[in-house]
């Protein structure tokens, strides 16, 4: 599912990966990356591990958004 234009120029893409629901963001050329933002409403604490991921504890549960990955697709590849 893709949502298009969520920032000016930046779409969001949802996709299934080893069981958990993964979104990409999708910059085109010249759109300006720094307009994303997430808020996070609703977890009792928010840190960092120390692998670079995002940790929301909601209750006696984990949330966890994976660190960015960042690429450039060309002809040639990533």
């Amino acid at each position: 599912m893709r949502w298009r234009e969520v920032y000016p120029g930046i779409d969001v893409v949802w996709h299934g990966a080893k069981g958990r629901l993964e979104y990409d963001l999708v910059v085109a050329p010249g759109a300006d990356p720094s307009a994303v933002e997430i808020a996070i409403e609703g977890a009792d604490d928010v840190a960092v591990d120390a692998a670079g991921d995002l940790v929301l504890a909601c209750g006696a549960s984990y949330v966890v958004h994976r660190r960015p990955v960042v690429y450039q697709e060309t002809d040639a590849g990533r």
